[in-house]
């Protein structure tokens, strides 16, 4: 018998029987199925765990039968019917209730599709074209499989239970369509399943971040795919924190040591660049977790030893291990562009106490070495990510990037070329530290078809460096023509003044014409993408020669027709509107079902397009409407007086999409 009665089947479920366990308290832990039993930890001599469903007369004569002094709820957000069954029951027996609530996420900043239920899900995406990556399990699979303009289009993933795949294969689901494994799953694996399953939309609960939410939704951005979130229900409850704070109140409970888990660098690897810290941190150490390479570094022969580099992996071995002292070693600073940083994320719970132990990163050795100073240096990574290292250079005197491919010398180098810095200076280094180091030095033009060690760093000098300057109108002198059809300086500075960038904007310029628009929006939008997209031979070939000008490198020039040429492209943040072709409504309608929030400028010279503007802004929902006639005029010289001649008049629409 025991004190408490936790009905679990979640990860706080999970979280709570471990903490009352460590806390001594005697534990009846209620799953509702057999595996569900089997991830609960009943190690120790005060954690009972049984299975099984019962409904709210079997739960009454559970608590009576036992006297429980407090009933925890810690079933899932979804599983309304269970939370009142208990609640109904507790007040019956009069035995202390406390709902645990999952932590949440702010989901309402995110770029998704909300819904109330799987019915709403459904009538979205039954008119929808794409695969359907279904992640909410099998329990409501019938509501999509009893539409058969889903069923053949949709893939699940859900536990590895007899009865789950049994439910998916008697609802219609195609078996090569099932995945049954158990999560949580990071977002390079859900980005995986995206791609694997070509899904052009992910179905997923709001679970917060215990259920891998937050993993579900990036992957989904970063794949292009559009999220579908069924909202949790509004429920009262506490926190994990507050359940802690009531239980060990009520219980006068001791808190047992935490694992203590330090994440320690490595450096290069080479041990007598170590830290006095990161060496005794590691001695002190029962368990020590890393790269084969990394762990070389180090005295290991008493220590237990682990390989991993995965964050997941390397929390289950900690967990799954009774050791109190755990070192994780990675490589480099951890800092700067670490897995650390995760890990860190992922331990941040009550059963840890994590330490960070800084060690002496590679840039920094490495600009000791070529006799520079980093007080004023940009660093970058070019490891797993894309960045603009053309406008970095352009716009920074001393830029620092670590590598992460045995081309990325040539790649930047070769950029660098193009863009009218073939003079920069460069600096490499490779297997920094250890016998066979390496530094070369030269100018860019040097070093184009140039094969680097994969773990490398470049450091770049740009003395012809620009200030950023952040403005819009540039002088139509500047742009190359060519009877090119050209948004005028007047009318870009207001229009992209309506678009509202950031750095970190992804912008369609449709109808590009010269790429005048796409231009000044990649020069404010450094650290996001334009694709500029136009269906004339002759403008995409202007456009690709002003790019070239301007040393532009975050623009994505595409040849074709909207909207149908915007279909396999990522999500834009704005849209600016310079052509439609007639397809203005298409194009609106298009994009917001890529990203619902878009913020959308549109230019017109005719009235019937601003009325076709107007029609498509209101009845796709859209709000803060807005449209603008701008009628500018130059001065030109005739002998020695000044006429102003006027140009055309020219409606500016803007509006944003409500998002849902």
């Amino acid at each position: 018998m025991g004190d408490i009665l936790l009905f679990a089947g979640t990860t706080e479920g999970r979280k709570a029987a471990e903490f009352l366990s460590l806390s001594g308290i005697k534990t009846d832990v209620l799953t509702a199925t057999e595996y569900g039993k089997q991830v609960i930890d009943k190690s120790g001599d005060f954690i009972n765990v049984i299975s099984g469903r019962l409904n709210e007369n079997e739960m009454e004569k559970l608590m009576i039968d036992n006297m429980y002094k407090l009933v925890v709820d810690a079933t899932h957000p979804f599983a309304k019917n269970v939370t009142e069954n208990i609640q109904t029951a507790c007040k019956n027996t009069q035995t202390e209730y406390i709902r645990l609530l999952r932590n949440d996420l702010d989901i309402e900043n995110l770029n998704c599709i909300y819904v109330k239920n799987h019915t709403e899900a459904v009538e979205y995406l039954k008119n929808k074209e794409g695969n359907v990556f279904l992640t909410t399990g099998s329990n409501n699979i019938e509501a999509y499989t009893a539409e058969e303009g889903l069923k053949g289009r949709i893939f699940v993933r859900v536990l590895p239970l007899a009865e789950s795949l049994d439910k998916c294969i008697k609802s219609g689901i195609n078996p090569k369509h099932i995945m049954c494994m158990q999560g949580p799953f990071s977002q390079e694996f859900n980005i995986a399943c995206i791609k694997e399953t070509n899904s052009k939309f992910i179905v997923t609960k709001q679970t917060g971040a215990a259920g891998g939410f937050y993993e579900k939704i990036s992957a989904a951005v970063k794949s292009g795919a559009k999220a579908v979130v069924i909202k949790a229900p509004e429920e009262k409850g506490v926190c994990f924190d507050e359940f802690k704070n009531i239980i060990i109140n009520l219980f006068n409970v001791k808190i047992k040591k935490k694992k203590t888990v330090n994440l320690v660098s490595a450096g290069m690897g080479k041990r007598e660049l170590l830290t006095m810290e990161a060496l005794k941190a590691v001695e002190n150490s029962s368990l020590v977790i890393g790269s084969k390479r990394v762990l070389e570094s180090f005295d290991l022969y008493d220590k237990k030893i682990k390989h991993s580099i995965n964050s997941y992996e390397i929390k289950n071995i900690i967990d799954e291990n009774a050791d109190t002292n755990i070192s994780v070693v990675f490589s480099g600073d951890i800092g700067f562009y670490s897995g650390a940083e995760k890990l860190a994320s992922i331990l941040n719970e009550e059963n840890y106490c994590v330490n960070k132990i800084s060690g002496i990163s590679s840039y920094v050795y490495f600009l000791d070495k070529i006799n520079k100073t980093y007080r004023d240096v940009l660093f970058l990574s070019m490891h797993g990510r894309d960045i603009n290292f053309v406008d970095a250079v352009k716009t920074n005197y001393k830029t620092l990037v670590l590598l992460g491919g045995e081309n990325d010398v040539s790649r930047i180098c070769t950029e660098l070329a193009e863009n009218n810095m073939k003079s920069a200076d460069i600096f490499i280094g490779e297997n920094l530290s250890y016998n066979n180091e390496k530094i070369s030095t030269g100018k860019a033009e040097d070093f184009v078809n140039y094969k680097n060690n994969r773990l490398s760093v470049i450091y770049i000098e740009n003395p012809e460096a620009a200030r950023r300057i952040y403005s819009f109108g540039l002088s139509d002198d500047l742009f190359e023509r060519n009877s090119v059809p050209m948004t005028k300086s007047e009318v870009r500075a207001v229009s992209i003044s309506k678009l509202m960038l950031s750095e970190n904007s992804v912008v369609y310029d449709l109808g590009s014409g010269t790429g005048s628009v796409s231009i000044e929006c990649a020069l404010m939008a450094f650290k996001g993408k334009v694709f500029s997209v136009d269906k004339n031979e002759n403008a995409i070939e202007c456009l690709n020669n002003n790019i070239s000008k301007f040393g532009i490198s975050n623009i994505n020039v595409i040849k074709g027709e909207a909207p149908e040429c915007l279909k396999d492209i990522a999500a834009p943040t704005h849209c600016f509107i310079g052509g439609s072709s007639g397809k203005l409504f298409g194009i609106v309608k298009t994009v917001l079902e890529k990203n619902s929030k878009t913020r959308f400028v549109i230019n017109a010279i005719t009235l019937e397009t601003v009325l076709e503007a107007k029609k498509a802004a209101l009845s796709l929902d859209c709000k803060n409407l807005e449209i603008i006639n701008i009628s500018a005029s130059r001065a030109k010289n005739i002998g020695d007086l000044s006429l102003m001649m006027g140009l055309n008049p020219v409606f500016i629409i803007s509006f944003t999409g409500k998002g849902d």
